[in-house]
């Protein structure tokens, strides 16, 4: 995505290719105090427009400005792989893309699960969490996105992803 808005190729999304972004995501262009807001937050000094890292960046702190909602998690159920433990009361959903991966758990049992999730272990990773270890507690017949996950570092090729999981039922 971020190449076919780099229209210029030059790595860097300028004014008017984030305004092109906009004007298809949000149907207006970009404020000009809001571009500068951008450079400020997510590059470095004197940079003439968002690299695709600093794009990344802005994207998860919006995702973590707004959080998961139902949409996010009807995405990743429908089109996601599904693991199921304890006879299918707890169902895992991993929704690769080009981007990265999502991981949602779902409880399908009368009680309280407690599920654990680390994916410390990866390379080059961060999460729409603020730790790549996150605890959840989903009520019955509940979801919750456990991580959004996506490369730290865009212009280092390389970066892999794996987790841990435990869990645990608390009695209602």
């Amino acid at each position: 995505m971020f190449r076919r808005m780099d229209v210029d190729g030059d790595g860097l999304l300028n004014k008017a290719e984030m305004d092109a972004y906009m004007m298809r995501t949000e149907g207006s262009p970009i404020e000009n105090a809001a571009f500068a807001w951008l450079l400020a937050s997510f590059e470095a000094k004197g940079a003439l427009g968002l690299s695709l890292s600093g794009f990344l960046r802005a994207q998860l702190y919006v995702f973590r400005q707004t959080g998961s909602n139902e949409a996010d998690e009807q995405v990743v159920v429908q089109k996601g792989e599904r693991q199921d433990f304890e006879k299918g009361t707890i169902r895992l959903y991993k929704l690769r893309s080009l981007h990265g991966v999502s991981l949602l758990v779902e409880n399908v049992n009368h009680l309280t699960l407690v599920f654990e999730m680390d994916c410390s272990a990866s390379e080059n990773v961060i999460s729409h969490r603020d730790s790549l270890v996150y605890r959840a507690v989903v009520g019955s017949n509940q979801r919750v996105v456990l991580h959004h996950l996506m490369p730290e570092d865009s212009k280092r090729s390389a970066w892999s992803w794996s987790y841990k999981a435990s869990y645990y039922w608390e009695d209602d």
